[in-house]
C-alpha cells in the first residue's frame, strides 16, 4: 500500500503538470513568443515548430504514409517514439492524444521503475518520493510534457535504461548479448552520446567480460542495429536521409578539432579556450536544468556525506563533463537537454541523500516545495521568466536577462507574438491502408521497433523493477494495434 501511495502521488503530479502545461500553455510552445518569435499549430494546436519534422515520421509508422521530404524528417533515426505514437494511434484515432498518452504513460511507467528501485535499494519510501517529486518538478518534465514530440519518450527510455543497467546483477551484465542489446536500445534512441558511453564504460571496464570473444560479441550486439537500421532508412529513402544531425551538430565540432590537429601552431590556445567554455557552459546547463537550491542541497548533503558515488552516476557525471569540454564551444544551439545525463546521475545521488540524511528532512521538503512553485510559476505568477531559464537563448545571452524576461506576463503587450489554442481536433485518423508495394518495408520497421520495445521492457522485468510478464503485456498491445487497419 505504502508503495502504491508514493507512484500515486507521483503519478499525481504528473498529471497536474501536463494538465497545466500542454498545447499554448507549453513552456516549449510560448517560448517562441519570449523572443517575438512564431510557434506553430497541429491540429488546432499550439506546438514548438520542430514538432511539425516529427509528425511525419509517425504517420509512416502508422500506415506506411511517405512524408514529402524525407531530408526534413530526421527523426527516422529516432524511431521509437513516433513508433509508440503510431501504436497507440491505432486505438485513440487521434494524433495529438497519442502524443500525450505517450508522454504522461513514459512518465508513469519510469515512476514505477524508480519508486521499485528505490525499494530494492533499501532506501526509505517516503524520503526516496521526497527526492523523486522533486525531480520530477525540474525543467526536463515541465517544459516537454505538453509537446507532441520525442523528448520525453526519449528521455524516458534513456532512463529507464540506465536504471536497469543499475539494478541488473552483474552475472547477467557480463552476458555480452544482454549487454549489448541494453546499449543497442539507448544507440537507438534520442541524445544517446552520454548514456551510450557510461554503459558502455560500465560494461567494459567496471563490469568486464571473462573472455575476449564476448568483447567482440558485446560490440557486435550494441552495433548491430544502429548500422542496419540506418541502412534500412537509406534503402527505404533512396539514400535521401536526413543528415541535419550530421551537418549541424556533428560535423562541426569535428571540424573544429581537426582544424586544431592539423594546425596546432595557428590554433595553439583552443583546448583551453574550448576547456573554457565547457566549463561554462556545462555549469550553466546544470542551473537551467536542476533549480539551484535543489543542486546546493545536493551539493552540501553529498560534501556533508562524502561517500563515493556508484560507478554508474560516476561515469554519467564524468562523461557528461567530457562531452561538455569538447562540444560546447562549437555547438551552435546549446541546449540545456544536454544536461539531461547529469540529472539523472543526480537524481541517484539526492534520493541517496534524502535516506542517509534525516536531520535535514526539513530542507529536502523546502526544496520540494520550491521547485513545485517554480514548476507551476508560469501558472500561478504568469510569468515566462522560469521558462526562459531553460532556453539555448538564456545561455548564450546576456546572463543578466532573466530579470527582464521576469518582467513579461502573458498578454500581447509584453508577448506580442504570443498563440493561442484553437479548438484541438481529437479524431484526425482514419482506419490504416498500407500500399502493398510499401508493405514488406513497413513490416520490418514495425518488427524491428517492436523487438527492441518489448526488449526493454523484458530487461526491466529481469532486473525486477517491472513485472515479469511486462515485455508479454507489450507484445500484446502492439499485436492488438492491428485494429487500425479496420
Amino acid at each position: 500500500m505504502r508503495k502504491w501511495l508514493a507512484i500515486g502521488a507521483l503519478w499525481l503530479w504528473i498529471a497536474i503538470a501536463f494538465m497545466t502545461h500542454f498545447g499554448a500553455r507549453s513552456p516549449y510552445s510560448y517560448g517562441w513568443a519570449i523572443f517575438r518569435g512564431n510557434a506553430a499549430r497541429i491540429l488546432g494546436t499550439v506546438v514548438n515548430p520542430d514538432a511539425i519534422v516529427v509528425q511525419p515520421v509517425t504517420m509512416y509508422f502508422y500506415d506506411a504514409r511517405t512524408p514529402e521530404n524525407w531530408g526534413n524528417s530526421p527523426n527516422f533515426r529516432l524511431p521509437f517514439h513516433s513508433f509508440l505514437v503510431a501504436t497507440l494511434a491505432a486505438f485513440t484515432r487521434s494524433y495529438l492524444a497519442s502524443n500525450y498518452i505517450a508522454n504522461v504513460g513514459a512518465l508513469m511507467l519510469l515512476a514505477v521503475v524508480a519508486v521499485n528501485l528505490a525499494i530494492r535499494r533499501g532506501l526509505q519510501l517516503w524520503p526516496a518520493t521526497i527526492a523523486l517529486l522533486t525531480f520530477a518538478a525540474l525543467p526536463w518534465l515541465v517544459t516537454y510534457v505538453g509537446q507532441p514530440m520525442h523528448y520525453i519518450v526519449g528521455i524516458a527510455i534513456n532512463f529507464l535504461a540506465v536504471l536497469a543497467a543499475s539494478a541488473l546483477p552483474e552475472e547477467d551484465l557480463r552476458r555480452p548479448w544482454l549487454s549489448g542489446l541494453l546499449l543497442a536500445i539507448v544507440l537507438l534512441n534520442y541524445d544517446a552520446y552520454v548514456f551510450a558511453a557510461a554503459l558502455a564504460a560500465y560494461a567494459l571496464f567496471v563490469v568486464r567480460f571473462r573472455r575476449a570473444i564476448d568483447y567482440a560479441v558485446f560490440v557486435a550486439v550494441s552495433a548491430a542495429p544502429v548500422i542496419v537500421w540506418t541502412q534500412f532508412l537509406r534503402f527505404l529513402t533512396h539514400d535521401t536521409l536526413s543528415r541535419m544531425i550530421e551537418r549541424t551538430f556533428i560535423q562541426p565540432v569535428m571540424n573544429a578539432w581537426l582544424d586544431f590537429l592539423r594546425h596546432p601552431l595557428t590554433y595553439p590556445l583552443r583546448p583551453f579556450l574550448a576547456g573554457h567554455v565547457g566549463l561554462h557552459i556545462g555549469a550553466h546547463f546544470l542551473l537551467a536544468m536542476v533549480y539551484w537550491p535543489v543542486l546546493v542541497l545536493c551539493v552540501a548533503g553529498a560534501w556533508r556525506l562524502r561517500e563515493r558515488p556508484a560507478p554508474l552516476v560516476a561515469l554519467l557525471l564524468a562523461f557528461y563533463a567530457l562531452h561538455q569540454l569538447a562540444t560546447a564551444a562549437f555547438d551552435w544551439e546549446n541546449n540545456p537537454r544536454r544536461a539531461l545525463p547529469a540529472i539523472l546521475a543526480l537524481a541517484f545521488v539526492y534520493c541517496w541523500l534524502a535516506d542517509r540524511l534525516p536531520r535535514w528532512r526539513i530542507a529536502f521538503v523546502a526544496a520540494l516545495a520550491i521547485s513545485c512553485v517554480l514548476a507551476m510559476a508560469d501558472t500561478l505568477l504568469n510569468t515566462p521568466a522560469v521558462a526562459f531559464l531553460t532556453t539555448g537563448q538564456a545561455i548564450q545571452h546576456n546572463p543578466k536577462e532573466p530579470i527582464t524576461i521576469g518582467d513579461m506576463r502573458f498578454n500581447h503587450e509584453t508577448m506580442p507574438t504570443l498563440m493561442a489554442d484553437e479548438p484541438a481536433v481529437w479524431h484526425d485518423l482514419g482506419a490504416g491502408r498500407v500500399p502493398r508495394p510499401a508493405l514488406s518495408a513497413w513490416l520490418f520497421a514495425q518488427l524491428f521497433n517492436a523487438f527492441f520495445v518489448c526488449a526493454l521492457l523484458w530487461l526491466l522485468g529481469r532486473a525486477a523493477l517491472l513485472p515479469r510478464w511486462a515485455a508479454v503485456v507489450g507484445a500484446v498491445i502492439w499485436l492488438v494495434s492491428a485494429v487500425r487497419f479496420i
